[in-house]
């Protein structure tokens, strides 16, 4: 009974991620449609466009305007966006040892504010770069160190989800799937720890700021 009432909230919660992007996709092609049945009106109401205003109709606006410098894009929003997915994972797990069927669970309680620690950590973390004036995005067009990042990110979800079995398991809390759960959990650490070190060291090339608005 346990097992079936966490997997239903994990696949509410997976719905809900679905549905929010399915709505995003959908909203970006009707514009789309939009912006193209409106020429059509034009060209068979009879009035002559010329290929820039036809350029600009058919373009997103986000195309069309050109990058503004005033509109550039904040260099913690990775740090800020990433971070957010451990606080929402964090959240959803404190919800669910409050929540659950068989009462309030403490291992659970502790994987939740794990999560949201490393939330609060991150953010921080993201911040003081940016102050210091370290932060790989304030140079470059893209964070060099995005491959060690995103393996460590696949690395701690996958472990994050083996500790949660481990401890919603019907059988009881299992130590030894928490331990592989907690093995991967570290193997993200070091692929993160690695690219910081490699970045320091000189090792992971960026494409400069100024080379995109050249």
């Amino acid at each position: 009974m346990n097992d079936l009432a966490g997997l239903g909230f994990w696949l509410f919660l997976g719905g809900v991620c679905s549905t929010v992007v399915a709505a995003v996709f959908w909203a970006r092609t009707r514009e789309h449609q939009m912006r193209h049945d409106l020429v059509l009106k034009l060209l068979e109401g009879g009035k002559s466009l010329d290929p820039e205003t036809l350029d600009k109709l058919l373009t997103p606006p986000t195309r069309a305007r050109g990058p503004q410098p005033s509109q550039a894009m904040d260099p913690r929003a990775g740090y800020r966006n990433g971070n957010f997915i451990f606080f929402l994972i964090g959240f959803a797990t404190l919800l669910y040892a409050f929540l659950r069927h068989a009462g309030f669970s403490y291992p659970l309680l502790a994987l939740g504010a794990f999560a949201i620690v490393m939330a609060f950590l991150g953010w921080w973390v993201g911040d003081k770069q940016f102050r210091d004036g370290t932060l790989p995005t304030c140079k470059y067009k893209r964070d060099p160190r995005d491959a060690h990042l995103n393996a460590g990110f696949v690395f701690f979800l996958i472990g994050y989800g083996t500790m949660l079995i481990g401890v919603t398991r019907e059988g009881g809390v299992s130590y030894p799937i928490i331990g592989l759960g907690l093995l991967l959990v570290l193997m993200c650490f070091n692929a993160w720890r690695l690219g910081n070190k490699e970045y320091r060291e000189g090792r992971l090339a960026g494409i400069p700021l100024e080379r995109e608005r050249a």
